[in-house]
């Protein structure tokens, strides 16, 4: 199996590393995960992304309910009587 890490190759053996195993593996372990600055960043992101589709919803939905309300005239309430 091989690993290619930043130009760096790691080969592995069934069972065995065929280099030096604790530095390569500490590499591979703290290459392969994002930083905590990169996954706040990230959230920020998409938080600010879903509440800006809630807003558009919301807005959405009220201006389609102002649309349904209907207004009552002389002739609506004159047909009631």
């Amino acid at each position: 199996m091989k690993f290619r890490i930043a130009n760096s190759e790691l080969r592995m053996t069934p069972g065995r590393l065929a280099k030096n195993s604790s530095f390569e593996i500490r590499h591979l372990k703290f290459a392969a995960a994002f930083t905590l600055l990169e996954v706040m960043i990230a959230s920020g992101i998409l938080f600010l992304c879903l509440f800006a589709i809630l807003q558009l919803l919301s807005s959405s939905l009220r201006g389609a309910r102002i649309l349904q309300r209907t207004t009552v005239d002389a002739g609506m309430r004159a047909g009631e009587l």
